[in-house]
């Protein structure tokens, strides 16, 4: 079994990508989508990319229908190592971004269970990004109305593990913390899990607490995990 990866997302700022890194984060993610609470400024961007090159620590740009030109500046600004699209990006602007950049690109793929065939759905969004993509990212919806999240993520690993297996390797996001983030790696086994609210004091702040609680769950059963296969 592969080692589990542990992206946190929206980080805006070094002091809370050294406490990630600490932790035991394997990806860190700047959200350059504007309208997002954790948009990473330009500065903050900046800094981020300079801490990086001392740090080695692969940061991944976050960008929904963005164009050409502002990936190539993120790219340039915080020297991002992997591109993660959230949008309704056509196959040809992901193929044409990881031909001229030669990134990894990260394709989300949001989980609807109210989309008439949601297992159908998921299984044609698979298939279409798979060739233009290095991994794929599973999210919740970000008009859902399951505000607990419960429900949803019950449902969309349900629908995960009858659309295996999968051609790419992947993350699974959605509402994890400290308290759910063990069922989800018991049940799915994914390459990684990416968190974001579930670690914050507030949009964008990342709790200490939190993030130490988080990985010690996540970690404490892959380990677990690990010894009953070996």
């Amino acid at each position: 079994m592969m080692p589990l990866s542990v992206k946190v997302c929206g980080v805006t700022n070094v002091h809370d990508a050294q406490r990630a890194t600490e932790c035991g984060a394997t990806h860190l993610g700047l959200i350059f989508v504007a309208s997002s609470p954790r948009w990473v400024t330009p500065d903050s961007a900046r800094e981020l990319g300079n801490w990086q090159r001392k740090k080695t620590m692969p940061l991944v740009g976050v960008f929904k229908d963005p164009s050409a030109e502002e990936v190539k500046h993120a790219i340039d600004t915080a020297k991002i190592s992997l591109v993660q699209l959230h949008g309704k990006e056509s196959v040809e602007f992901c193929r044409d971004l990881a031909g001229e950049h030669r990134l990894p690109l990260i394709k989300t793929i949001e989980i609807d269970p109210a989309v008439v065939d949601p297992l159908a759905s998921l299984r044609e969004q698979i298939a279409r990004y798979a060739p233009v993509a290095q991994y794929f990212l599973f999210d919740k919806p970000k008009n859902s109305h399951d505000d607990a999240g419960t429900n949803w993520l019950a449902t969309a690993m349900a629908l995960l593990k009858q659309a295996t297996p999968f051609p790419l390797p992947y993350f699974f996001a959605g509402g994890l913390n400290a308290g759910n983030v063990a069922a989800v790696i018991s049940e799915l086994q994914p390459f990684g899990v990416d968190v974001a609210s579930g670690i914050e004091s507030r949009p964008g702040v990342k709790d200490l607490e939190k993030m130490q609680d988080f990985f010690q769950a996540a970690h404490r059963h892959n380990a677990a995990s690990e010894g009953v296969r070996s």
